[in-house]
């Protein structure tokens, strides 16, 4: 992994959005500025669904639901997605057909070797009010980043990511139907073994120089704090010693209905100083920490892809104070990402003053659909 930083970097730019039949988006054509999009307007008017088309559209996938029918139109059976890109090196079109239960996702017309592929060709990172979870939640949101950037590191990794979770659920149903001497459980715990340990290596190398990154970017955010200290370590230190876990927990396993061993529940511990910020830290600290989380992935990704990517911030000033939404608008300045945000006062969004004509555009959102002021 040999990811580099500097002003030569590229930013992914959207020049059009055609959404039809997306929530409440009937039909929509967005135009958005080169590098801001201020979507403005009442609540549930649908400037998150706008937000969201991007996300789909760029990833095949939704940050606010893994259900596919949620994201039609009511009464209609699909909803379609075509984003116009450019990453400073290409042109291309992605299209993405969702229906009540299947996804259909091209580039260029072309189909991509899985969903993992079609994403990690536009990168996008999303600021959205449950962004906190990843400072005091569970694990899991913590999992899935240090997945994705692992991912942009090295798209192979989803072999294992698909393979552990579908060894974990075969050896799972197993213990369920046949109790914890089944024959075939050896097979999958040996899967499992081979799988979990490839994670925890690759999420090893990207918490090396991601982690640090995100410390220092917490300290430029809350001068004269506690300094932020996050940790990883693996779950399992050898194969031979996961092994004899998984077999340790099989009955346990069997009971609960549920894997307590394996990738799953890896974890990042996060501490304020010497104190763990879940049990330590307060609402503003937690949404620092989360601040920081995301500033660092935007620029690790970058330094991944070697392209910035596309930054979606859903809402955030509910979540942020003035003082932090502030850092967070001149750190983005300064990364050059191309933004899209939502808010429901567009004179309070302030934006670089030096942005050229055409930089930003403002969109007032009403009923599903997009307004240009004077409209």
């Amino acid at each position: 992994m040999e990811p580099h930083a500097g002003s030569s970097l590229s930013s992914l730019r959207l020049s059009r959005l055609d959404a039809v039949d997306f929530r409440n988006l009937a039909r929509i054509t967005l135009v958005p500025g080169a590098r801001f999009t201020v979507l403005h307007g009442a609540n549930g008017q649908g400037k998150t669904n706008v937000l969201e088309a991007i996300a789909v559209g760029c990833s095949g996938k939704s940050f606010r639901t893994s259900r596919l029918p949620e994201l039609l139109r009511t009464g209609t059976t699909k909803a379609i997605l075509r984003l116009r890109i450019n990453d400073g090196t290409e042109e291309r079109v992605q299209d993405a057909c969702i229906g009540s239960g299947s996804r259909q996702l091209r580039i260029d017309g072309k189909r991509p070797a899985s969903l993992a592929a079609y994403a990690l060709r536009s990168p996008v990172v999303t600021f959205h009010p449950g962004v906190l979870e990843i400072s005091q939640g569970p694990g899991q949101p913590r999992r899935q980043l240090l997945d994705r950037l692992a991912l942009h590191n090295d798209a192979s990794l989803e072999e294992a990511l698909l393979g552990h979770a579908k060894a974990q659920r075969s050896r799972l149903k197993l213990l369920t139907d046949r109790g914890p001497l089944g024959r075939e459980l050896d097979v999958y715990e040996e899967l499992i073994v081979r799988h979990g340990m490839r994670l925890f290596d690759a999420r090893f190398r990207i918490c090396a120089e991601f982690l640090p990154l995100a410390e220092a970017l917490h300290a430029r955010l809350a001068l004269n704090a506690e300094p932020l200290r996050l940790a990883y370590t693996p779950r399992e230190s050898s194969p031979a010693a996961f092994m004899d876990h998984l077999a340790e927990r099989r009955a346990l396993d069997r009971v609960r209905g549920m894997s307590s061993v394996g990738a799953q529940r890896d974890d990042v511990d996060i501490f304020l100083g010497e104190r763990a910020a879940r049990t330590h830290g307060s609402q503003g600290q937690h949404r620092t920490i989360a601040l920081a989380l995301k500033l660092a992935e935007v620029e690790f990704t970058a330094r991944l892809r070697h392209v910035r990517p596309l930054v979606l911030l859903d809402d955030v000033s509910s979540e942020l104070d003035r003082a932090r939404t502030a850092q967070l608008f001149e750190h983005l300045s300064r990364e050059a990402s191309q933004v899209f945000l939502t808010t429901t006062r567009a004179d309070l969004i302030v934006t670089p003053e030096d942005l050229k004509e055409g930089d930003r555009e403002d969109l007032e959102v009403r009923a599903g659909e997009l307004l240009r002021r004077g409209s």
